[in-house]
């Protein structure tokens, strides 16, 4: 393929050997025809040997790991085999995603003689989560002159599934979290039942079992009167976070996205609740997604979730009518819902009451604020106008708050720094009143 560059100094040349046929310079009719066979010389020579030999040069991809955490370093290996007859100078690179880092040979320049194998090692590491594409590779080659160039996809893609790192979801556990799960013990509610911590004592009744009877009770008030044991029942929720995963949860830069932010800390937050015993499940919906992990007991829970997660990126729209007939639909039992989401298009809702939002169940509704998320303007003038559209969108997301909580569902505009302390409190309040 001719660049632009060749491609317009051949026009000059066309042009300037018309002009000079027409005036009747044989100095520069000669001129231009010697220039115009050595460019044409080139680029035929070109076409007719290295630019053939390049599809002949054979490539194999050797990914270590196809799933790692984020942060993690992934080691690849890239080998390069020349299967043509004559030796080829060429340059190569790796097609990677833009939540990548490198470390190493993922592009370059090679000499291969015919029949040698050279091999070519990099790392990548991933700063978000999700599931992303590595390749193809790209040879390419240009003539001598840099008039043509040719390229030519040799391998095609692999795929490397990330998830979060765990230093991240540890590193997000606040000290308010800490504070609910620790200080309190693993036990928040406290109910009267069967159960093997003692909570108190009342008059014994016919119903009652003979063997929880609080003989050093027996007769404080008329000498014959009997108490029976009461002991705490240990009482256990199920709590669900349902998570936008929408095309408006990815803001933010490689470095620090929404979407990666938010299931870091659910992830932190599950593992506070499954001490405590609880089950957690999660909701991963969009016009494009459709991932429902039941309430389930045990890190095997967190497991599945992060597997999850780590198999799509943000995809489609996001609706909250569509998202409660799916929580309608499928959770039958009772639960703490925690539904998570920046509400990226306010103006596109109708506050209106529905009965379709009246579950019947305890639901939180959780606002991400995007401010935290959106990239800085380049100049003022830029600067201004983002910070009038958060304003505008702030404003119009509260608006939407205050109609939910005006129909029964709990909900608070949140950042990224007091989501956790948030949902933890609402967690602590369920369980004490569910």
């Amino acid at each position: 393929m001719i660049r632009k560059t060749g491609f317009t100094l051949l026009s000059g040349l066309v042009f300037g050997l018309i002009g000079s046929t027409l005036l009747g310079y044989s100095d520069a009719i000669l001129f231009f025809l010697l220039l115009t066979f050595v460019i044409g010389f080139d680029i035929i020579l070109f076409n007719l040997t290295l630019a053939s030999s390049i599809s002949e040069i054979s490539v194999i991809r050797e990914v270590s790991r196809s799933y790692v955490r984020k942060g993690q370093f992934n080691d690849i290996l890239i080998r390069f085999t020349n299967n043509s007859r004559r030796s080829v100078d060429f340059g190569y690179f790796d097609t990677l995603s833009s939540v990548f880092k490198t470390m190493g040979d993922f592009e370059g320049d090679l000499h291969l003689d015919p029949g040698q194998t050279i091999e070519r090692k990099y790392s990548i590491s991933a700063t978000a989560i999700g599931k992303y594409e590595v390749g193809p590779i790209i040879i390419y080659a240009d003539d001598p002159l840099h008039l043509a160039l040719v390229t030519y996809p040799a391998l095609s893609k692999d795929e490397i599934k990330v998830a979060p790192s765990t230093s991240d979801i540890f590193s997000r556990r606040s000290e308010r979290v800490s504070n609910l799960l620790y200080t309190r013990g693993l036990h928040i509610s406290r109910k009267a039942g069967q159960g093997y911590n003692f909570y108190g004592v009342r008059e014994y009744t016919e119903n009652d079992d003979f063997r929880y009877v609080a003989w050093s009770r027996y007769g404080l008030q008329n000498g014959e009167d009997l108490y029976i044991k009461q002991m705490e029942e240990e009482r256990q929720v199920n709590v669900l976070f349902v998570i936008d995963y929408s095309e408006s949860v990815n803001q933010g830069t490689p470095e620090h996205l929404l979407f990666d932010i938010v299931t870091a800390q659910v992830i932190a937050m599950s593992h506070g609740m499954l001490k405590n015993h609880d089950s957690v499940g999660y909701l991963l919906t969009s016009s494009a997604h459709d991932v429902f992990l039941k309430p389930e007991r045990g890190s095997k829970a967190v497991d599945k979730f992060e597997r999850a997660i780590s198999e799509i990126k943000p995809a489609g729209t996001f609706s909250i009518d569509q998202t409660l007939k799916k929580m309608k639909d499928r959770i039958k039992k009772q639960a703490i819902i925690f539904m998570i989401t920046p509400f990226a298009y306010p103006e596109e809702f109708r506050m209106k009451p529905d009965p379709q939002l009246n579950l019947g169940k305890r639901i939180n509704l959780v606002i991400m604020s995007r401010a935290g998320f959106i990239p800085e303007g380049k100049d003022q003038l830029e600067k201004r106008l983002i910070l009038d559209s958060i304003d505008r969108e702030s404003m119009a997301v509260k608006g939407i708050s205050h109609f939910f909580n005006s129909i029964g569902i709990r909900s608070l505009v949140v950042n990224e720094k007091n989501l956790v302390p948030y949902i933890m409190s609402e967690y602590a309040y369920g369980k004490v009143t569910q």
